[in-house]
């Protein structure tokens, strides 16, 4: 469905010469990663809202996918794959954040997310082949990857200070734990990978 729709957005514009004809694929598989992203964060909002818990769900994505993108770690094959276990995993969480977190300590909390912003340090980026990474990428994105643990750690200690923000703690933490299980999952592929071929 999201590729039709993005064949259909390319070859309007192929039409309308706003779009080179020889650069249609390049820009279907863009539409069609953009559409996908759209719809993928539209549906967690939509979920955030039966839950009742749309600024946890802004802080949620707000934290995910700058991580994401630069961790790296596992990715489905299709759009739909990608949309679709994008939106289970959101669910998860926040079914994770709104009924389990309030059963959780602080101080619990606290462990966790370092435990998992030390487990994507020490292992991002990660590739996979879905999206392959060359070696001056992985230096910048290892990089990066440093710099936004950096600002979500000093974030996370700062709302820890306010008992009417540590509601908020529990969804920063879900945001980075599903990262490091995205690499970890991207990690032990690769490594099994590895072992068959020798």
């Amino acid at each position: 469905m999201i590729t039709k729709l993005a064949e259909k957005c390319v070859a309007a514009s192929v039409k309308g010469k706003i779009i080179p004809a020889d650069e249609s694929a390049f820009f279907t598989f863009a539409f069609g990663l953009m559409l996908s992203q759209a719809f993928g964060i539209a549906t967690c909002l939509i979920i955030g809202a039966i839950f009742q818990c749309i600024i946890e769900s802004i802080i949620y994505l707000l934290f995910f996918i700058p991580l994401r993108t630069f961790s790296g770690g596992f990715h489905a094959g299709s759009h739909l794959k990608c949309y679709v276990s994008s939106v289970l995993l959101f669910g998860f969480s926040v079914f994770l954040g709104v009924y389990i977190g309030v059963l959780l300590q602080l101080f619990v909390i606290a462990i966790v997310f370092a435990c998992c912003a030390l487990a994507v340090l020490l292992t991002a980026p990660a590739e996979d082949k879905n999206k392959p990474l060359s070696e001056p990428e992985v230096k910048k994105c290892r990089a990066k990857v440093k710099v936004i643990l950096s600002l979500y750690s000093i974030t996370f200690a700062i709302l820890c200070c306010f008992s009417q923000t540590q509601r908020y703690t529990v969804f920063i933490l879900l945001a980075v734990m599903t990262v490091a299980i995205l690499v970890g999952i991207s990690k032990i592929a690769d490594a099994v990978k590895k072992r068959s071929a020798i």
